[in-house]
């Protein structure tokens, strides 16, 4: 099988999850039995078709699929339990592993997000033709909150989105206008659960601590991290992840008693002429100054930063963090989704093989793939699939990554600061990102780091622990 079947199984989950929560709003009682049986059916007949390399008739099919889900019930409690239709898709791409690598080479452990840290709850927002459905379930428990909001269109959200996103890609805009912003969409998406989000008590007795976002649409652009309630960002509440599915790669906390580092990238390669891209004069200084965080590393910079060299390395080291430092760029289109070596584009379905080992008798070790220069597609519904994807290939469980490109040096601060944070022991990578965030965000009043255009843009993508 072609080595992008699985970005097309990735995009597979979240077309499924957008459109397939599009219901209908009147079915019989039979009809979401017979939805489903047909739902598995029409899955297995796209087992066939993607081991066959027929995209084409596999989109077609995905498409019919999309349509049964329509059928599905409205309740909010349906729609959660109909969501775990997609772990489907998440099996077709380990049957596609099984098939490509030894039996005996250890695979990727997968689990339901819903077993892990009761501290945690996950948002659904989901974008409907005429109203927004929020979905927030507590992770423990059998607790899920639902809010319809039939007072705002699809047109109205788009239309917010690309006004806060490009309020916040202008380095000069003024923190006020984007907390005006940012608040709309916090009073969609977070005030109906304000109240339970921080009242919620689990068997642990722990309170909410972080939320994970699965994100609809347009939604994917902006980072929650910025939601704005009137008085705190919402990052000054919460450690905040995305996750594209309700299933997670290696679903482990980060091992941090020895972060083993490759550390990779370049500041003015011919490459980014190529592309008529700007040179990130600060990557020699922010490799450098990560190498003295972290416990052990390799470097690979400038003209020494190449595929072949990163290869190379990958197969020689277990490595648990790679940290790329070089212009990219994510889209949900496998062919726009790249970074940049010292000579020529990556493409993601080349990291497939990159940032694998050869060694098959070995698990792959890499648990935080960071892409510290890299951004969005602009107007790319659909980037963070992009995104995950790369992750995916990676065999990464997490991505930390940009949803725009910010300031070099800036950037370059938020990475040392990011790591030091990373090293210390019982936080989660969700809570290093945080943390790092919230000293961007009040410690940096002489310069203008503190504004959401430094340290807004950067995500963390799937295993947050």
């Amino acid at each position: 099988m072609k080595p992008f079947v699985k970005l097309i199984l990735v995009a597979a989950l979240g077309l499924i999850f957008s459109l397939g929560l599009q219901f209908l709003p009147q079915v019989n009682a039979q009809q979401p039995v017979l939805a489903i049986s047909k739902i598995q059916a029409q899955l297995n007949q796209l087992k066939l078709l993607l081991q066959n390399n027929q995209f084409a008739y596999a989109q077609t099919l995905l498409s019919r699929i999309s349509e049964l889900l329509k059928q599905l019930p409205t309740s909010c409690a349906a729609v959660y339990a109909h969501v775990n239709l997609t772990e489907n898709i998440m099996n077709l791409h380990r049957q596609e592993e099984k098939g490509k690598v030894s039996q005996s080479c250890p695979r990727p452990e997968l689990i339901n997000i819903d077993n892990l840290d009761s501290s945690v709850a996950v948002v659904y927002p989901i974008i409907l033709q005429g109203y927004l459905e929020v979905i927030v379930k507590f992770l423990g428990s059998d607790n899920i909150h639902c809010y319809t909001n039939k007072n705002v269109s699809v047109s109205q959200i788009d239309e917010a989105v690309i006004n806060l996103r490009e309020l916040m890609r202008t380095r000069s805009t003024l923190p006020k206008e984007i907390k005006t912003a940012s608040q709309q969409f916090y009073d969609w998406l977070i005030k109906p659960f304000a109240a339970e989000l921080e009242t919620e008590k689990h068997r642990d007795k722990s309170q909410i601590k972080t939320l994970v976002f699965v994100l609809d649409g347009c939604l994917q652009n902006l980072p929650m991290s910025v939601l704005y309630d009137g008085q705190k960002y919402l990052v000054e509440r919460y450690a905040i992840g995305v996750t594209p599915t309700l299933q997670l790669l290696s679903p482990k906390p980060l091992f941090k008693e020895k972060l083993n580092v490759l550390l990779a990238g370049a500041s003015n390669a011919p490459s980014f002429a190529k592309e008529r891209l700007a040179p990130l004069e600060n990557v020699e200084v922010e490799l450098l100054e990560v190498s003295k965080v972290v416990d052990s590393f390799k470097k690979l910079e400038n003209e020494n930063f190449l595929q072949e060299n990163l290869q190379k390395w990958i197969n020689s080291d277990t490595f648990n963090v790679v940290h790329i430092a070089t212009h990219g760029k994510f889209s949900s289109n496998p062919e726009q989704t790249y970074i940049l070596d010292w000579n020529k584009r990556i493409r993601v379905k080349d990291l497939d093989t990159l940032l694998k080992m050869k060694d098959l008798t070995r698990a792959s070790s890499v648990e935080l793939l960071v892409l510290s220069a890299c951004e969005t597609a602009i107007g790319d519904r659909r980037a963070v699939l992009g995104l995950a994807g790369v992750a995916l290939r990676a065999g990464a469980s997490s991505t930390l990554a940009t949803l725009w490109q910010v300031n070099d040096a800036s950037t370059t601060e938020f990475m040392i600061r990011f790591y030091q944070q990373l090293k210390k022991p019982k936080i989660t990578k969700a809570e290093a990102l945080r943390n790092t965030q919230l000293a961007f965000l009040k410690n940096y009043s002489d310069t203008d780091y503190n504004r959401p255009y430094h340290w807004g843009p950067f995500i963390l993508v799937g295993n947050w622990l």
